[in-house]
């Protein structure tokens, strides 16, 4: 009975001896992490400079090497560039792919290592002049301009695409830009830093009036004489001559800015010439006149010699909403062919204004 009482003594002592150091790494395993972080090592390269943001995680650098460390293996990372002033991006070389934005893609399966090359860059001034009787802002897409009066300033890398946002004061409307490579239906400017860029970006007063011409022509015996009237209230100062088409029917669309001299006093009458390629007025006085001596503006850049052309000219007034602005009612042109004999009316032209005094509380519309 003792002997048989030692063995079953003996086989509990063993079985506790067995037990023990079993539930002891039980209770010690949790508390051990026996996963390791993956470090993926960002190294900057080439004679240029950069950012480099990631998705996930934080870039720790030193000098030009930075490494971020993952515990989720699983993990699928997009590191971003930006390049510097003076800057450009290259290329990568470890990723799993690069899109064409030069964004690198890499997963956290292991450790990698990652090199981005920034090359060099020449930098171009952007140079953006606010004009007009009108205000109002410009905010580019990118960067800031800083502004000394009504000219802003930026520099950007060659071949940086810019965007210019205007936006009209409540007293004011954009009547259109000069300069850009593009201009989408939304008024927004488009330009390509290829080269230092001069943009004009004109805003109006609140009320405008246009007067449309389907036929002028550029010889030098077809001059069109037009008296201009202004009977409002306000001065109605020239905001742009458009040309329409060219000999061969091609609209160009681009505006011409107008000499100050475009300007009708109130209660004052002017006359317009257009004869060749230019296009001049005069003030207070209506003899007819040797352009040269006037203010004028050349449209041969937009015309031929000896083509017809339909037109566009511009007037606005300073004057807000609420009061008596320039109309279609109040600023008249009668205009007439000056090299015929007998003279000819001018017909088949057309006003168009921003007034609500038109029929239904619209702009008028006038035919001539």
């Amino acid at each position: 009975m003792k002997q048989r009482l030692f063995q079953i003594i003996k086989l509990v002592a063993l079985l506790v001896a067995i037990a023990v150091p079993i539930y002891a790494k039980a209770l010690i395993r949790p508390m051990v992490d026996t996963t390791m972080d993956n470090t993926i090592t960002i190294t900057k390269a080439g004679t240029g400079g950069g950012t480099v943001t990631p998705s996930s995680g934080t870039i720790t650098w030193t000098s030009s090497v930075g490494t971020v460390s993952y515990a989720d293996s699983g993990l699928t990372v997009y590191y971003y560039v930006v390049p510097g002033l003076g800057s450009s991006f290259m290329n990568w070389s470890g990723c799993s792919s690069v899109s064409d934005n030069g964004t690198c893609t890499v997963d956290t399966s292991d450790n990698k290592s990652l090199t981005v090359n920034f090359g060099g860059s020449s930098v171009y001034s952007l140079t953006v002049v606010k004009s007009g009787l009108g205000a109002g802002t410009v905010v580019p897409s990118t960067s800031s301009l800083t502004w000394s009066g009504n000219t802003g300033t930026a520099s950007y890398n060659s071949n940086q695409t810019v965007y210019l946002y205007q936006t009209a004061d409540s007293m004011s409307k954009f009547s259109y830009w000069l300069g850009c490579d593009s201009v989408s239906d939304n008024g927004t400017c488009t330009v390509s830093m290829k080269s230092n860029v001069v943009v004009k970006a004109r805003f109006s007063g609140y009320y405008n009036v246009n007067y449309i011409f389907p036929y002028l022509h550029t010889s030098d015996s077809s001059v069109v004489y037009c008296v201009v009237s202004n009977f409002s209230t306000d001065n109605a100062t020239g905001d742009g001559f458009t040309v329409m088409s060219t000999a061969k029917r091609i609209p160009s669309q681009v505006p011409y800015e107008l000499p100050v001299g475009f300007t009708i006093k109130n209660t004052r009458s002017a006359m317009l010439a257009f004869n060749n390629q230019t296009v001049a007025i005069k003030n207070d006085n209506l003899t007819v006149f040797t352009i040269t001596d006037n203010n004028s503006v050349s449209i041969a850049n937009d015309t031929c010699t000896g083509c017809s052309y339909g037109a566009r000219i511009s007037w606005t007034s300073k004057l807000a909403s609420m009061t008596s602005g320039i109309n279609c009612l109040n600023v008249l042109m009668s205009c007439f062919q000056g090299t015929t004999q007998p003279k000819r009316n001018l017909v088949g032209y057309a006003c168009v204004d921003d007034s609500t005094s038109g029929p239904g509380g619209k702009s008028n519309l006038i035919g001539y």
